[in-house]
């Protein structure tokens, strides 16, 4: 799995005229927003969110 993660953060990066790290970066940053809303939402919908009371 790591060999296709590399692989295909190189294409991205090739396409675009990124760094390969530029693309980690984003990556990240796209996936761990995605995260938190899942969470948000999940404590929403249980009713735990200490912003909803």
């Amino acid at each position: 799995m790591a060999a296709e993660v590399s692989d295909r953060v190189r294409e991205i990066a090739e396409a675009r005229g990124l760094l390969e790290s530029k693309v980690f970066e984003r990556t990240v940053e796209r996936g761990l927003g995605d995260l938190w809303g899942e969470l948000a939402l999940a404590q929403y919908l249980d009713d735990e969110s200490p912003h909803v009371r």
